[in-house]
């Protein structure tokens, strides 16, 4: 067998010297050989704008760099195009500065909107978030700089983030919170995957087999790097053993030296150390630096941040009040003079030239603005609103509230911010809320004020974007990526977040975002898929099956604008408990008056499937299903029904406390339904005129023996013997392995 080039160099090393490997030198390199000639690359933060940091004279400092939409904003674009430029335009500042790996994107689940951290993960819908991942890497990693995807896993809150356990079923854990990373990597393979600080079920994640080997290499392929996020790792042998190459940053060679005297003492097999540094060194070798990079106009990049942001808006509500038009009188109340534009923590980036003055972009298209600050009072601010036209009233989180290293206790906006916003409200002919947040908040107001229009935080460009949006120049397309409730008390985790102590308890099982308010039919205040335009679109010759969905669609309006066809799918008659719907698939398109364009979608396969702990792994039942074609979750145009040949039988076995209505409804019994069916059935109860329905729910013989077990027959059906029992589960599980053998 041929060996790679690393393999060759690991093969020259010592013990010490691939220990070193499987350290960080300083807080962002990794160590090379020098000895061997090989250099050590250089990763930074930066899913939103490169964060290089460097130090000088004994300080730390950031470069400028371009700031993009944070990845809840970049999510609202719904458009994977956005994704693959944001990359690439963080990618070319990463060549020009020597940075061989960014770390980022995070694909977390926001499982609550309190998290922390959720301005810096994209959605809390998995496929979603898996597939708009895939896109950024891919791209970054063509621009030949790598990717490395965060936080592996169930990284959902930052409160006690170091230590605690995240307990979750093994059905969530595969179907919701690792979904995304597994759609990310098989799609686009990222140069490295950081695992995630808290413990999973009591393990430190850095420390899990099953996790970091069994199921991230083993089961989807992985090659790459796994790194520890920074200061993660617990016990230094137990995690490299598990599969953890990269300790960063450095411990200083506490974690170097803990390898080493186990190597020696002979408690550590050296091939698991090479085969660490062996990774290290790939990713060394791949990422070289660029001897002479090019460095990017910064025109051009801000250019790019711009066109990113007039995507990711998203027009929340509109009773007519928007676009403004020019020479209406305007009063712009709050705080337009300083936008938020991006979040707090590790992925904040140093902005050269950001635009935040959004007072001073509307400007550009009105010469009839009064402008009250927050600090003029509420009684200035009515005063202005009622001499004008329309209030354009900014209103936002704080830096404060949401960044890493602590989550919020409130969906509230300050409440001198709800108190101003009631006042202008109640004073003004029309009100024009301007919100900038990284997650959502509730609205009380929602019902009172004439238009919304949700910022996020769009990066250096939000005020430019958002000034272009409001006067019509552009016009909005983004939607949400995530529900807004209307209220915390209303959100899945409510009871179960942040835990207690050093416990989370994920009680809510699968049933996070849009699932879980669907399946309780709970009003919220902006469904997920949500996103409005100042052009109509219809949706027209609606086709598909289990593989896309084609559909027409036309821009029926007098503006040009982008719409979203999303894709849904629902199993209907499920076996187990499953979502009303899940996203399958979406694709954007943009359309002049008018025009009308033939969209095909693919779907994604594995959304018709659900994890199923028996077999551990994912199965897809066969029968009937309906696909969901609309403009959000909520907002449902068309719907198909379809077929899907699913899995053949895989795991399942017949023992004695099989329950009939296992056999009945699950497609995978279908081969021994029969043979099952003899054995508890009475003869007297089966009258020959149930013999058209067959072993279904339609038969009344079946359906009042559905709730027994196979066991239980002996009590009610004469015919039935222990003998029997053993003979039934014995030519049912034989049949059942010889349909597994064939598939």
């Amino acid at each position: 067998m041929k060996y790679s080039a690393a393999e060759e160099i690991v093969d020259k090393m010592t013990t010490e010297e691939k220990a070193n490997l499987c350290d960080g030198e300083g807080t962002w390199h990794t160590h090379g050989v020098e000895r061997l000639g090989v250099d050590g690359v250089m990763m930074t933060d930066g899913p939103h704008g490169l964060r290089k940091m460097v130090l000088c004279d004994g300080k730390w400092s950031t470069v400028h760099a371009t700031c993009l939409p944070t990845a809840s904003a970049l999510a609202a674009s719904w458009n994977r195009e956005v994704a693959a430029l944001a990359a690439k335009t963080i990618a070319a500042e990463a060549k020009a500065e020597g940075v061989s790996v960014v770390l980022g994107p995070g694909v977390n689940m926001k499982r609550s909107p309190l998290c922390g951290r959720n301005f810096e993960y994209f959605s809390e819908d998995p496929y979603f978030a898996g597939s708009f991942a895939a896109a950024y890497i891919g791209a970054m990693q063509a621009c030949g700089v790598g990717s490395c995807i965060k936080h592996f896993a169930v990284n959902n809150q930052e409160t006690r983030r170091f230590t605690v356990s995240a307990n979750v079923a093994p059905r969530p854990l595969h179907e919701t919170y690792l979904r995304a990373f597994e759609i990310a990597i098989a799609e686009s393979n990222p140069d490295a995957v950081m695992e995630s600080y808290n413990r999973i079920n009591g393990r430190h994640a850095a420390e899990i087999e099953w996790l970091l080997d069994g199921i991230l290499r083993k089961k989807w392929g992985y090659s790459g790097v796994v790194m520890s996020d920074w200061e993660a790792v617990n016990e230094r042998v137990d995690s490299l053993c598990a599969g953890l190459d990269l300790e960063m940053p450095t411990s200083h060679g506490n974690g170097r030296q803990m390898i080493v005297d186990a190597v020696t003492r002979g408690d550590l097999p050296e091939e698991i150390l090479d085969r660490s540094a062996r990774r290290v060194l790939e990713l060394a070798l791949r990422r070289k630096p660029d001897a002479a990079p090019q460095r990017p106009d910064p025109a051009a990049q801000h250019e790019n941040a711009l066109r990113c942001a007039r995507e990711c808006m998203v027009l929340l509500k509109n009773g007519g009040a928007l676009p403004l038009k020019h020479g209406e009188r305007l009063a712009v109340i709050g705080n337009a003079e300083n936008l938020r534009i991006q979040g707090s923590g590790s992925s904040k980036v140093a902005v050269g030239s950001a635009a935040t003055n959004a007072l001073a972009e509307l400007k550009k298209y009105s010469d009839s603005i009064e402008f009250i600050p927050f600090e003029s009072g509420i009684d200035a601010a009515v005063s202005a609103a009622k001499a004008c036209d329309k209030a354009l009233l900014f209103l936002g989180l704080p830096e404060s509230f949401e960044a890493e290293g602590r989550d919020r206790t409130s969906m509230q906006l300050p409440a001198e911010q709800l108190e101003l916003a009631d006042a202008v409200i109640a004073a003004a002919k029309k009100t024009v809320v301007v919100l900038t947040c990284g997650s959502p908040v509730e609205l009380p107001f929602a019902d009172k004020a004439d238009a919304i229009l949700l910022t996020y935080l769009c990066g250096e460009a939000t005020a430019e974007a958002a000034a272009e949006i409001l006067f019509g120049k552009t016009n909005p397309s983004g939607k949400l990526a995530e529900t807004f409730p209307l209220r915390l008390e209303d959100t899945p985790s409510y009871l179960n977040f942040p835990g207690e102590g050093d416990n989370c308890d994920y009680a809510e099982g699968i049933y996070i975002g849009y699932r879980y308010y669907e399946k309780k039919k709970l009003p919220v205040r902006f469904p997920f898929g949500h996103g409005l335009s100042y052009t109509e679109f219809a949706y027209e010759a609606v086709t598909g099956d289990a593989s896309a969905v084609e559909v027409t669609v036309r821009n029926v309006g007098k503006v040009a604008g982008g719409e979203t066809v999303q894709v849904y799918m629902a199993e209907n008659k499920p076996a187990v408990s499953r979502p009303v719907k899940e996203l399958c698939g979406y694709a954007k398109v943009f359309l002049a008056p008018g025009e009308a364009k033939r969209v095909k979608i693919p779907l994604d396969a594995r959304v018709f499937s659900y994890f199923e702990p028996e077999i551990d792994d994912f199965y897809t039942p066969s029968g009937d299903y309906t696909l969901f074609v609309g403009a959000s979750s909520a907002d449902i145009r068309e719907t198909l029904a379809i077929h899907v040949e699913g899995d053949a039988p895989r795991g399942v076995r017949i023992h004695r406390n099989t329950y009939f209505r296992e056999v009945i409804r699950d497609g995978r019994y279908a081969p021994v339904r029969d043979l099952f069916a003899a054995a508890i059935l009475p003869k007297a109860e089966n009258k020959p005129e149930y013999a058209c329905f067959g072993n279904t729910e339609q038969n009344p013989a079946v359906r009042r023996r559905m709730g027994y077990t196979l066991r239980q027959a002996v009590y009610f059906n004469p015919d039935c013997t222990e003998a029997v029992i053993q003979k039934t589960i014995a030519e049912c599980n034989r049949i059942l392995s010889e349909q597994e053998g064939k598939s």
